[in-house]
């Protein structure tokens, strides 16, 4: 499977960078991102590790239709045709409650959903139909069923779990597979459940405890090897499938 080309959005950190890391390691060249320039470099410009020349950072925001158009552009111009999709943007914080305004809606709507699905109308004209082309977008388990996170952002994963099966129906006579991952409470540096472990881990405890059967916190990696899988030759029957990752936190429906 190595030496395929893969586009891992928002990679310069935590799942996303565990992501590219892994596909890295299996030999493909991986279109990396993240907004700055020099967080990229420092992740990826390691030689020893992954070999510069198949890591291709290409640096900066992703929330407006424009700036995703010319990331698109700089994808195909340094890194080819692409193989593999990795669509992960997105973020949770924000306003709670049902009455958020209209600013709130609009960024975290472009944040966890507009921004894939420019994405994907920008570099699906471009992808290599002639090898094994999939599509894995990047959800929540807040899309599924609540959690107390902010309405505008399950709503937003929701949609993205929608937009990914039609484009599975949609895309299947291309030979496109499109899968997606819902992760549930990663530990990520710098992340929230980060934070709440060193500020207040009784919290974190009691929340795992009350919340999740296996009672931790997700590794990246873990997710990781799932992206992997899914995007390979072993998953070549999956798509449209929407699969979860999060110790047992989302329950069947009507339980």
């Amino acid at each position: 499977m190595s030496g395929r080309k893969i586009v891992v959005t928002g990679s310069s950190r935590g799942l996303g960078r565990a992501m590219a890391e892994k596909f890295l390691e299996g030999g493909d060249s991986v279109a990396v991102s993240g907004r700055d320039a020099g967080t990229l470099s420092s992740v990826y410009g390691q030689p020893a590790r992954q070999g510069p020349s198949r890591a291709v950072p290409i640096a900066g925001a992703l929330d407006t239709r424009r700036h995703v158009e010319e990331f698109a552009g700089k994808v195909v111009a340094t890194l080819g045709s692409p193989d593999v999709l990795v669509l992960n943007l997105g973020g949770g914080a924000g306003q709670r409650g049902w009455a958020a305004g209209e600013e709130e809606w609009d960024r975290l709507w472009n944040l966890n959903f507009n921004s894939s699905r420019w994405t994907a109308e920008f570099l699906i004209p471009h992808m290599n139909k002639k090898g094994r082309p999939s599509l894995l977008f990047i959800s929540s388990i807040a899309g599924l069923e609540f959690i107390d996170a902010p309405v505008a952002y399950s709503v937003a994963k929701a949609a993205l779990i929608a937009y990914a099966k039609i484009l599975a129906r949609q895309l299947s006579p291309e030979g496109i597979r499109v899968n997606v991952i819902c992760p549930g409470n990663l530990m990520t540096a710098g992340g929230f459940f980060e934070r709440k472990r060193k500020a207040e881990p009784q919290w974190l405890a009691d929340y795992l405890k009350n919340n999740v059967p296996l009672q931790k916190t997700g590794d990246p990696k873990e997710v990781a090897e799932l992206a992997y899988f899914l995007t390979s030759e072993a998953a070549s029957f999956m798509t449209g499938s929407v699969v979860v990752a999060d110790g047992g936190q989302v329950r069947s429906l009507g339980a």
